[in-house]
């Protein structure tokens, strides 16, 4: 976990979030998207990053630690942001601030939908699904849940 980042902060119903280690870093985005979808939902997730927060934009882009949750599914959380995001949603007039956590779960269930584009199968929407139930529940689900409407 880098020095900025907190605990994941978890959610009520007791899904857990862990993050990945370094040997495993490389089988997270094939575990996670599958392999058919993997860069469309490793590049919607940037392209949403960038599109969504200034204070991505600005930084120009970053290293992303990525977590597993204990019902199967996982998110990617980008570093070196302040610990409040802006987050901007032209698309249904979203606007508020979110932690880096909750930023990385907005983005990572925006590209789950992209991914899903692509590849319609089961197992990716599950794997959102699980993701949604994860962010429902979350400390700032209220934020997260709104940002995606």
């Amino acid at each position: 976990m880098n020095e900025h980042q907190e605990a994941p902060q978890g959610a009520s119903n007791g899904i857990t979030a862990t993050i990945v280690p370094e040997a495993r870093r490389m089988a997270f985005l094939p575990n996670l998207f599958g392999t058919r979808a993997m860069l469309v939902g490793e590049g919607a997730v940037f392209s949403w990053a960038k599109t969504l927060s200034v204070d991505y934009a600005r930084q120009g882009g970053a290293f992303w630690d990525f977590y597993t949750t204990s019902n199967g599914s996982g998110f990617m959380v980008p570093d070196g942001l302040p610990k409040q995001v802006t987050v901007c949603n032209h698309g249904n007039y979203y606007e508020g601030t979110m932690t880096p956590e909750a930023f990385g779960i907005t983005c990572t269930l925006l590209g789950f939908a992209a991914a899903l584009e692509c590849s319609p199968v089961r197992p990716l929407r599950d794997r959102m699904d699980l993701l949604t139930d994860f962010a429902a529940s979350h400390a700032e689900s209220a934020a997260i849940l709104r940002a995606i409407d």
